[in-house]
């Protein structure tokens, strides 16, 4: 990362570390708000942490090997920007797509709005287009 890391910056790691790479979905009430809104394409998108949690966990059971490697970020008042790397490979259905078996990875820019050190708000910019195509699914949900 370059430059100086910020205090949300370094609450945005650990929590997608936790949550993400290591799958502790049990920890989500520690890094987001309980109303959090996340944008996103559908099927990703969702208001309310408890949907959030189920969307996490289920793209965790079909993605064991999920992963999200932070390249950069930076910190703005209460919200930060940043990029990532992310990755997986299929290993179960996932949201009426098939098991294909196949890796992808792709580069998303997000951001994330923060209220009292817990993220509120998430805007993704992750490619789900090049994400769908190495996975080889359908690509109805962009098309409809």
């Amino acid at each position: 990362m370059n430059g100086e890391t910020n205090d949300l910056v370094e609450i945005l790691k650990t929590g997608v570390e936790e949550v993400y790479c290591r799958g502790r979905i049990d920890l989500m009430d520690e890094y987001y708000q309980p109303d959090l809104v996340f944008h996103a394409p559908h099927p990703f998108n969702v208001t309310g942490l408890e949907l959030f949690r189920e969307t996490v966990d289920a793209i965790l059971h079909s993605f064991p090997d999920f992963h999200e490697e932070l390249i950069d970020a930076c910190q703005v008042g209460d919200s930060v920007l940043a990029h990532w790397v992310i990755s997986g490979t299929q290993q179960g259905d996932y949201s009426g797509q098939r098991n294909t078996g196949r890796s992808f990875r792709v580069h998303s820019i997000d951001k994330y709005h923060f209220k009292d050190d817990k993220i509120a708000e998430h805007w993704t910019g992750m490619d789900f287009l090049s994400m769908y195509r190495q996975l080889d699914w359908t690509l109805d949900e962009f098309v409809s």
